[in-house]
């Protein structure tokens, strides 16, 4: 039987549930898939994935290893998604809650699978042959496995795309954002409250004035932060200025470039991240009119934003992640 994408997780169903025990050969794993495969009496489950490619959530294979009855092994050149059960099985596109392009949970919509649901003996038993020799050639899953997928998943979910991804010539509109795409993307709200010392743009000038060879003190100086938390490399950062009697301000969307330290007059050390200004962010063109929609949207947010534990920093200047944001602002 031939199966769409709205039909894709009552086949799941159908083969899970018919079997006490599943074998399940399926490359990319993402969140909740663990309980696509929940049972509501025990059962065997022999799995392999692909968790090296960094496209599998690696807290959801943590969470199958150390489930009764479950044996996972890894594979890292398998792209298949077959799902064997005792009577039917499963063959198609999808991954389960997850695929290749890094998507998982809700931002998996939109896409379109297709699938084969069968229940033919031949068919199954030739895939049966198949999934013995993949188990064969697979090998186990250790800690030190799961922690380097962490480092391949987050590098990975921060470069993926999503359906019908925008282009620059298509404005940015906040609106339309959904936190669940933006998860672990690395675009950040960076808030700050005061300005630049004296002292941080004269440190940045000096600098500027032998990478550039000429002097530069009467150039406008780039976008700078000064004794900030860790700002992460290759994010976009969407600069908003707090002020101390509530006034909101944002002056665009920059990304790290370089960083210098240096020290104050009194001896203590002091850090500066210098930044370049961008022209887009999350792939859609953002100008002046968009810095200012984007302030108004916050605005009645911004205590909360600033009060909440996931803003990163100190009273001076703080950090969070867009997709945090907008949780928050609801």
């Amino acid at each position: 039987m031939f199966i769409s994408s709205s039909g894709h997780e009552k086949a799941l169903r159908i083969v899970v549930e018919e079997s006490s025990e599943i074998s399940a050969a399926v490359a990319f794993w993402g969140r909740g898939a663990e309980l696509l495969l929940r049972a509501e009496y025990p059962r065997k489950m022999n799995l392999i994935c692909n968790l090296r490619s960094g496209a599998t959530k690696p807290d959801t294979i943590a969470n199958l290893c150390k489930t009764d009855g479950v044996n996972v092994r890894q594979h890292d050149r398998l792209h298949a998604k077959v799902i064997l059960g005792q009577s039917s099985m499963l063959i198609g596109s999808a991954n389960l809650s997850s695929n290749g392009i890094n998507l998982e949970g809700e931002e998996i919509k939109g896409w379109e699978e297709a699938g084969i649901l069968t229940k033919d003996a031949v068919q199954m038993n030739a895939a049966k042959e198949w999934f013995a020799a993949m188990w064969e050639s697979s090998r186990g899953i250790s800690e030190d496995d799961i922690e380097m997928a962490r480092i391949a998943w987050k590098q990975r979910r921060a470069s993926r795309i999503a359906p019908q991804e925008k282009t620059a010539t298509v404005r940015f509109s906040i609106e339309n954002l959904d936190p669940a795409s933006l998860r672990d993307r690395l675009v950040y709200l960076v808030i700050y409250r005061d300005w630049l010392s004296k002292e941080a743009v004269e440190a940045y000038r000096l600098e500027s004035n032998k990478i550039t060879g000429k002097d530069t003190s009467s150039e406008e100086y780039p976008p700078i932060y000064e004794d900030w938390p860790a700002i992460p490399e290759n994010a976009e950062l969407i600069d908003l200025y707090f002020g101390r009697r509530g006034a909101l301000n944002c002056y665009g969307i920059f990304k790290r470039a370089w960083e210098l330290k240096f020290k104050y007059r009194n001896g203590k050390p002091g850090h500066i991240v210098v930044c370049e200004k961008k022209e887009t962010l999350l792939g859609s063109s953002f100008g002046n009119g968009d810095a200012t929609a984007l302030a108004k949207y916050f605005k009645p947010h911004i205590n909360a934003i600033w009060t909440n534990a996931k803003a990163e920093g100190s009273s001076d200047g703080k950090i969070i992640s867009l997709a945090d944001a907008l949780d928050i602002c609801g």
